[in-house]
């Protein structure tokens, strides 16, 4: 039981880390044109909605 709780405390800091940045890392794979306008389409979201509560990561690579 302690254990488990140790866990979730933990995993709660690391989301409120992750979250409190509030920022991504977007990478492309291969620098192609589709990658560059998902990335696009990505950054526009992010930007028209408040979605940092549910990030998980830090990073992201789009590989086509």
């Amino acid at each position: 039981m302690k254990l488990a709780t140790v866990i979730l405390v933990g995993l709660l800091c690391l989301h409120q880390l992750v979250a409190a940045r509030g920022s991504l890392e977007i990478t492309l794979q291969h620098h192609s044109p589709a990658e560059a306008q998902t990335k696009a389409q990505l950054e526009r979201l992010l930007q028209q909605y408040p979605l940092q509560r549910w990030y998980f990561t830090h990073a992201i690579v789009i590989d086509e």
